[in-house]
């Protein structure tokens, strides 16, 4: 753990403050996780909290018709807001958590990180300014399900993952299903309106050949 120690501190500048005999305990460690689509269920008792040093998790919810919806997504130097939630209150986990790429993370016992918590300000600063941070995000996903029309959250999604230098998107029309939260049809009829439109081309796997320009023109109302 002492080895690896100034990749903690560069990835969490928060935990610097942290007595060096603490990391001397044999309970907290650095792991690798393989790519899998359930690394924890809804419902699952956390007894570690988990600082992501490499790798991205996603983070979503599952509804009782199936359809999945993701949250957010955490990546390095990242923490899993549920996560931290389900640790402090001592609450099951109310999510589903899937690891999209090898990660690899520092994980310290759930009473250890309470004690930290209430023993040094920077952590704690941290996490509260994390709560902030991802209740304005999950708050504004509520907003754009409840208040946007589909096509204007297909186009939004179009032109915050593409730029002036890339004009296409590897993605299923069922993976875009699952990260706005409706359903695969839904999805596919409203992308093969954009194409008659000419405001994209469909491949397989991919959209190609998106006018962000003409996309932000159209729904400049909602963007």
């Amino acid at each position: 753990m002492i080895s690896k120690l100034n990749q903690v501190i560069k990835c969490f500048p928060c935990l610097s403050s942290i007595e060096a005999k603490e990391w001397n305990r044999t309970d907290i460690s650095i792991v690798q996780v393989p790519t899998t689509p359930v690394a924890f269920a809804r419902g699952h008792r956390l007894h570690h909290a988990i600082f992501i040093l490499d790798g991205c998790v996603r983070i979503y919810r599952v509804g009782e018709n199936g359809r999945e919806i993701t949250l957010y997504r955490v990546q390095s130097g990242g923490v899993c807001l549920m996560m931290i939630a389900s640790i402090l209150g001592d609450l099951d986990y109310e999510a589903f958590a899937a690891v999209e790429s090898d990660v690899e993370a520092l994980i310290i016992p759930a009473e250890t990180f309470r004690n930290w918590i209430h023993t040094y300000d920077s952590l704690s600063r941290f996490i509260y300014g994390l709560f902030i941070r991802k209740m304005s995000t999950v708050t504004q996903l509520v907003e754009e399900i409840a208040f946007k029309g589909i096509d204007d959250r297909i186009a939004d999604y179009l032109i915050k993952h593409t730029s002036l230098y890339s004009d296409e998107i590897i993605i299923t029309h069922e993976k875009l299903s699952i990260e706005l939260g409706t359903a695969r049809e839904v999805v596919s009829r409203t992308l093969k309106k954009f194409e008659k439109e000419g405001l994209l081309t469909l491949h397989r796997g991919k959209i190609v050949n998106i006018q962000r320009k003409a996309l932000q023109q159209k729904f400049s109302r909602f963007l």
